[in-house]
């Protein structure tokens, strides 16, 4: 999942492609039709028993995005119940944040 997390980083910084498309209405952005991401998604994507891997490995690899608690919760799961060292939950997170949008800050 790694390998192909950094190509698929490499092909999108290379595209120049982005999201011209904005509401008439509102004069916000319109929603890109991509996927967000639970923590339940990405667990599966590194399970190596569960038969739902394959699934959630196709819908990362398809792109959509993911909050900071998202990204926290998979860090706490992995830690705590999957007994995940620091290096492997690291590795983990930065091949699912190449596949995935990054999450966008909120300021108040």
């Amino acid at each position: 999942m790694i390998a192909a997390a950094k190509k698929r980083s490499n092909d999108c910084e290379n595209s120049g492609a982005h999201s011209p498309l904005v509401s008439n209405l509102t004069g916000l952005p319109l929603m890109s039709g991509r996927s967000f991401f639970d923590t339940t998604i990405l667990l599966y994507s590194i399970s190596s028993e569960d038969p739902r891997a394959a699934v959630a490995e196709k819908l990362l690899m398809e792109g959509g995005w993911i909050s900071v608690q998202v990204l926290h919760e998979f860090a706490a799961v992995a830690r705590r119940k999957l007994d995940m060292s620091w290096q492997q939950t690291s590795e983990a997170l930065l091949a699912i944040r190449a596949l995935c949008e990054s999450p966008t800050p909120l300021s108040i």
